[in-house]
């Protein structure tokens, strides 16, 4: 059960598995736009896009990543920014730096190339097993957790090769939109101690499977740009 676990979590952050995706629960117009599903046990929480741009992801007692890969254009720049907000949410905010009931409503997930630094035994090898790009470095955006906006955490599934950033707590209002606007250059140099390589995909996620809950979340406006 532990070694299905570590898996899950490799598969996790890896985020490019077709053999593994699904396109049922997602909307076709997500496909089309390049967007691909990584599913687990549980069943999958629902991807749609919204009729003015954006994504609404719903989790009833899942978990599930939607996936795009980054192109040379958008990894050139280093500013990330995007709109969100979280319209229902009846799990408990609970420590996301422990793997136990680490639910939350919404992430947005960057993660970088490989670089001579990452990689380790696990990921490399479920990487070479799916034909998947070599695992780097991963930053999880978050809404959910107990802990304050601005917190960062080590990931409990990568280690040192993880972080996780609180951007709004599990008891932020809800139906609200908020914008968010990051320096992925200068939060992977503050985290991980040197600059960073190029951008290779971004994720959404929703999980509410361990607890389990109900969740009900938007994301639109997803945008790279040039430092001022």
């Amino acid at each position: 059960m532990k070694n299905a676990r570590i898996l899950a979590a490799v598969l996790l952050c890896l985020l490019a598995l077709p053999s593994l995706a699904s396109a049922q629960p997602v909307d076709p117009r997500l496909t089309e736009a390049g967007w691909k599903l990584l599913t687990f046990d549980p069943p999958p929480a629902q991807f749609r896009q919204l009729e003015k741009g954006g994504i609404e992801v719903e989790a009833k007692g899942s978990v599930a990543v939607l996936y795009r890969g980054v192109g040379e254009a958008e990894a050139a720049k280093q500013i990330l920014s995007w709109r969100w907000r979280v319209d229902r949410s009846d799990i408990q905010p609970v420590d996301l730096g422990r793997k136990e009931r680490a639910d939350r409503p919404i992430a947005l997930h960057v993660g970088f190339e490989q670089d001579d630094s990452t990689g380790d035994f696990m990921r490399s090898l479920a990487a070479r097993m799916t034909g998947a790009p070599p695992p780097g470095r991963v930053i999880t955006y978050t809404w959910g957790g107990t802990q304050a906006a601005g917190a960062v955490l080590v990931s409990p599934y990568l280690g040192d090769e993880g972080r996780i950033v609180i951007l709004r707590p599990g008891d932020a209002p809800l139906g609200q939109w908020v914008g968010e606007s990051v320096d992925l250059k200068v939060d992977f140099q503050r985290f991980f101690g040197y600059a960073p390589p190029p951008v290779a995909y971004i994720a959404i996620s929703a999980d509410a499977d361990d607890q389990p809950g109900h969740t009900l979340a938007r994301i639109a406006d997803i945008r790279f740009q040039g430092a001022e």
